[in-house]
C-alpha cells in the first residue's frame, strides 16, 4: 500500500460495517428503565437484556471459523449485515418476547463482524492496520455516542416510546448490507481454507494466546458492565435521564475520537506495553473518582473512564492483528481471544447489577472496575511484548535477548 491517504482510502467496506458493530446493541442502556417500566422487568431481567449479546458474541466467534468454509470473508461480512439489519427491526416491534429473541440475532450478527474486522483488516491494511484499526473503532465509538444520546429524547418524541430509539439503527444496518452486497459483486474470492488453516485449538496451548485473551476479557468486563449502567449510575448521583445519556455519548464520542491514532503509534512503537498500563490507569483512577467525586467532578470522571475505554478496545484489537504471523492465524486467535473474552464481558453487567441489589448502592461494582483495570494493565504487560502466538507454547520474543 502506497500511502496512509490510499490505505484510508481502500478502508471504506471496513467503514460501512464498523459504523454497525455497537449502536443498535447500546442503545438500549440510557433508555432501560423505560423498557423495564413499560415491560414490567427486574433489574436481573434488564441486564440479561444488555448481556444477550455479548453471550452471543462468545457462543458465535468460533462458528465464524466454522463459516469460513462456505465463503470468504467479504460474503460473510454481508450475510452478518443482513442478519444484522432484520434483527434490529424486528426487535422494536414492543413485546417482550421480540425484544430477547432479536436481540440474539442481534448478537450474532455483531459477533461475526467482530471476528472478521481484524481479519480484514490483516489482509488489506499492512504497516497500516493499526491506522485502520484506529479508524473503524472511532467510527464504532461516533455511531455508538450518536445511539446513546438520541436515544431518551427519540423515545419522548412520540407514542411509539423506547421502540422508536431502536428503530433508526435498523436503517443504518439495512443500507450497510445494501453496500456490502454491491461491494461483494468485485469480490476476489479467499484462497482455500482447510481446518488446519483455521482452528481455535492450535492456540489453546500458546501463553501469549492467554496473555491476549485475558487484556481483551477485562476491556470487555468493564465495557459492558460500564455501557449497561453508567448512564444509571449518573442518574442515582443526581442526573436527569436525558442529560445522563447525552454525558456518556458525549462522553463516548471524545473517547472514540482519540482512538484514532492510538493503535497507528503503538504499533510503530517497540512493543504495546507502556500503552496498555496508561489506558488502564486511566480507566481504573475515572472509576474511582466516579465514586468520590462531586456533580461536577462525576462528568469529568464519566468523560476519563470512556477514555480510557475506548483506547483500550482497538489496543487488544492490535494486539490480535500484532500477535498473528498470517491472517489463518489472526482469525483463529481472534476467535480464540474474543470466545473467551466476551463470555467474562457478559458476566460483568450481571455482576454489576447483582452487586447493585446486594447492597443498595453502585460502590461495589465501581471498585469492582477499578480493580478489572489493574488487572487489564497486568495482563498486558505480558501480551505487549514483541512477538507471534504460535501453534503451540511457544512466544518469539524478539526484541529480548537470551539470558546468559
Amino acid at each position: 500500500m502506497d500511502s496512509a491517504k490510499a490505505a484510508i482510502k481502500n478502508g471504506a467496506p471496513l467503514y460501512w460495517a464498523s459504523i454497525n458493530m455497537r449502536a443498535g446493541m447500546v442503545v438500549v442502556s440510557p433508555i432501560i428503565t423505560l423498557i423495564g417500566r413499560d415491560l414490567g422487568l427486574s433489574t436481573i431481567q434488564l441486564a440479561w437484556l444488555t448481556s444477550i449479546p455479548v453471550i452471543c458474541f462468545a457462543f458465535a466467534s468460533p462458528a465464524t471459523t466454522w463459516m469460513r468454509r462456505f465463503g470468504s470473508v467479504n460474503q460473510i461480512i454481508t450475510w452478518a449485515l443482513w442478519l444484522l439489519a432484520t434483527s434490529l427491526l424486528l426487535r422494536a416491534t414492543g413485546s417482550a418476547m421480540a425484544l430477547y429473541i432479536f436481540t440474539i440475532g442481534v448478537g450474532i450478527g455483531i459477533a461475526t463482524l467482530n471476528v472478521l474486522l481484524p481479519i480484514w483488516v490483516k489482509r488489506h491494511g499492512g504497516k497500516y492496520s493499526g491506522l485502520l484499526t484506529g479508524i473503524y473503532v472511532a467510527m464504532m465509538g461516533v455511531t455508538t455516542s450518536i445511539a446513546i444520546g438520541a436515544a431518551a429524547p427519540l423515545a419522548h418524541l412520540s407514542s411509539l416510546g423506547w421502540q422508536l430509539s431502536l428503530l433508526p439503527w435498523g436503517v443504518v444496518a439495512l443500507v450497510s448490507a445494501l453496500w456490502w452486497q454491491r461491494y461483494i459483486r468485485t469480490d476476489e474470492p479467499d484462497e482455500k481454507v482447510t481446518s488446519a488453516d483455521i482452528n481455535v485449538r492450535m492456540f489453546v496451548h500458546s501463553k501469549l494466546a492467554w496473555q491476549v485473551m485475558l487484556v481483551f476479557g477485562f476491556q470487555s468486563m468493564n465495557a459492558y458492565a460500564t455501557r449497561a449502567w453508567l448512564p444509571t449510575i449518573m442518574i442515582t448521583k443526581g442526573f436527569t435521564m436525558t442529560s445522563a445519556g447525552m454525558t456518556v455519548a458525549c462522553a463516548g464520542l471524545v473517547g472514540s475520537l482519540l482512538a484514532i491514532g492510538v493503535p497507528h503509534i503503538a504499533q510503530r512503537s517497540h512493543d504495546q506495553r507502556i500503552a496498555i498500563w496508561a489506558v488502564s490507569l486511566i480507566s481504573m483512577t475515572a472509576y474511582i473518582g466516579i465514586e468520590y467525586g462531586s456533580h461536577n467532578w462525576v462528568i469529568f470522571w464519566v468523560y476519563l473512564s470512556n477514555i480510557g475505554q475506548w483506547l483500550a478496545y482497538p489496543m487488544a484489537l492490535l494486539l490480535i492483528i500484532l500477535r498473528s504471523p498470517n491472517a489463518h492465524h489472526a482469525q483463529s486467535l481472534s476467535a480464540m481471544v474474543q470466545t473467551i473474552g466476551y463470555v467474562m464481558g457478559a458476566t460483568a453487567p450481571l455482576i454489576a447489577g447483582a452487586l447493585f441489589d446486594l447492597s443498595g448502592a453502585w460502590s461495589l461494582t465501581l471498585w469492582m472496575l477499578a480493580g478489572i483495570a489493574l488487572l487489564q494493565a497486568l495482563a498486558g504487560h505480558s501480551a505487549g511484548r514483541v512477538g507471534h502466538v504460535q501453534r503451540r507454547d511457544f512466544v518469539a520474543e524478539l526484541a529480548e535477548p537470551p539470558a546468559l
